[in-house]
């Protein structure tokens, strides 16, 4: 055998000064083995893990920088000091520098440059970027669990796994303890921030039954807000989980809630924002106490797409009504009264809907009434009622408002409007007509006799405005049931024809009325009659039926 590999290495060495070398490179070799003759010529700095469990000394050795001796070494493979294990964050932060690979060479090649102050820079930087690898990692696993919390169910493990399809179907199971436990825990998982529909329930197995612990919760927030919960109680509230039997609360015959009544003093302090997950509702109804609820009015509820009456009242609302009433497709009645902190104009996205009732009231609101009521073509067939009382209207009424085909009750008393009497007599809506009020204006000229077209009008109120001239006798062919033109600047005699109408309420008082209070008024029975302070002539004794 070394005679074969010593003519390989020979054959290497082609010039004599190349033999020479080979020749000089060979003795030295036997030197070494003749003084070491169990030596292995290995380039090793540590021991082979293998080799650590033998318990034994084994012999290596390690090749000099310049290569011209070989140096025994002796590891002592029992004495050996113990290898740290990796914790499990190094571990993963190993497994995960292993995709950068491809970086890891350059960084080789850069580090092999660098002085030693440099590298411990270097080490400092890759530390930090660790830790903050490590900090990243720690906050995803936190958002997990905290997601996976808000996702939990409130249910009890004795009914995880009964087929319960109805919370309301929950009465008859639970005892009092349980039923108490379930009212103070069921909703807690309903973050403010997280909508209920996205609420995960365990013991809801359907689209309504789940809806119907949306409800429940919606409903037991109103309870919560109470400002007075003893009134709540007294009426049936927090009773039992069925809270289709609370006082105030309508529901269908798949128990969801249609109707919902708060009023004084049976309110919240603050109006849940989130009323509008009461996606069944179609009656909603605020009487408030002047100052109660007082927080931001609900964007959600006027957006409710089943919603048919709407009637918010005395409140302390604030913010804006939202002008999205073109999604509430099924409203038919709005009534917004004495909410004295919604003061704006009146939303134009009213003029999209189809209202038949249209009551915008005691809200403070200024400027002139829009046209966009009367111009829009779906409230010209629809609107019956137009009440835009008790506010600070200015101008006249517009001609736009003479569309409404149907319109039965015009009310803008309490306001601040002028101009001669509004052309009621051409509008669309002469011959529907029931009730006029004009009351508390500025509004003046004389009354026109051609009133009488509005041949169904029932009840006439001008009082306070600054109408001349006479009473038409024509209002005699009217079935009139109220008469009420007090506090004008009205002179002449009173028509004897006007006493000859059955009326429940006669008022000319305080104008400039002369000649004889003609016989019929005075034997006429009249709920109220009232004409005082004008310049009659005569008083009959018998006319007790009127205050004089």
């Amino acid at each position: 055998m070394e005679s074969i590999e010593e003519e390989r290495e020979r054959s290497a060495f082609s010039s004599e000064s190349d033999s020479d070398n080979y020749e000089s490179q060979r003795a030295k070799k036997k030197k070494v083995k003749a003084q070491y003759p169990k030596s292995v010529e290995i380039e090793i700095r540590n021991p082979p893990p293998a080799a650590r469990n033998n318990n034994r000394i084994n012999n290596s050795t390690y090749t000099h920088s310049d290569a011209s001796t070989l140096i025994p070494i002796n590891y002592d493979y029992n004495n050996s000091p113990p290898v740290k294990k990796k914790s499990f964050f190094s571990k993963l932060f190993s497994k995960i520098s292993k995709l950068f690979w491809w970086k890891k060479k350059k960084e080789k090649k850069e580090i092999a440059t660098l002085t030693k102050e440099e590298k411990k820079k270097l080490l400092k930087k890759k530390k930090k970027k660790r830790n903050c690898c490590l900090i990243i990692i720690l906050i995803i696993i936190i958002l997990i669990l905290l997601g996976n919390i808000a996702a939990l169910d409130v249910a009890y493990a004795a009914y995880r796994n009964s087929p319960i399809s109805n919370i309301t179907n929950l009465v008859n199971d639970f005892t009092p303890a349980q039923e108490q436990n379930l009212k103070s825990t069921i909703c807690s998982t309903l973050l403010g921030t997280t909508p209920p529909l996205n609420f995960n329930c365990e013991f809801c197995w359907d689209d309504n039954s789940f809806y119907n612990v949306t409800q429940f919760c919606m409903l037991k927030s109103v309870y919560i807000n109470a400002i007075n919960r003893t009134m709540f109680e007294l009426n049936n509230w927090m009773e039992d989980i069925n809270y289709c039997k609370w006082v105030g609360v309508k529901c269908d015959d798949s128990n969801n809630v249609v109707e919902l009544l708060l009023e004084f003093p049976i309110i919240p302090r603050f109006l849940d924002t989130r009323i509008g997950q009461l996606k069944t509702l179609q009656k909603f109804t605020l009487i408030g106490g002047n100052k109660l609820p007082n927080n931001l009015m609900s964007t959600s509820l006027f957006q409710l797409e089943n919603l048919r009456e709407l009637f918010i009242t005395s409140t302390g609302l604030t913010g804006k009504i939202p002008n999205t009433f073109d999604k509430m497709t099924s409203l038919k009645t709005l009534r917004l009264t004495n909410n004295r902190q919604l003061s704006d104009p009146i939303p134009d996205s009213i003029a999209k809907t189809s209202l038949e009732i249209l009551v915008y009231a005691m809200q403070n609101i200024t400027g002139v009434i829009p046209d966009f009521i009367g111009n829009s073509p779906t409230l010209q067939q629809s609107l019956i009622m137009l009440d835009l009382s008790s506010n600070l209207y200015t101008g006249g009424i517009p001609d736009s408002i003479m569309n409404l085909k149907n319109l039965k009750t015009l009310s803008v008393a309490f306001n601040l409007l002028s101009g001669e009497f509004p052309s009621i007599i051409t509008s669309k809506f002469a011959k529907s007509l029931v009730f006029l009020d004009l009351n508390s204006n500025n509004f003046s000229g004389i009354i026109p006799p051609s009133i009488v077209q509005c041949e169904n009008l029932k009840t006439i109120n001008l009082e306070s405005n600054s109408f001349t001239g006479q009473i038409p006798a024509e209002l005699s062919k009217l079935q009139l049931f109220d008469l009420l033109l007090s506090d004008n600047k009205l002179s002449g005699e009173i028509p004897a024809t006007i006493g000859d109408i059955k009326l429940n309420r006669l008022r000319l008082a305080i104008n400039g009325l002369t000649g004889l209070i003609p016989n019929g008024i005075c034997q006429q029975k009249y709920s109220f009659c009232d004409l005082h302070t004008n310049q009659f002539t005569s008083v009959p004794a018998s006319c007790s039926v009127c205050t004089l």
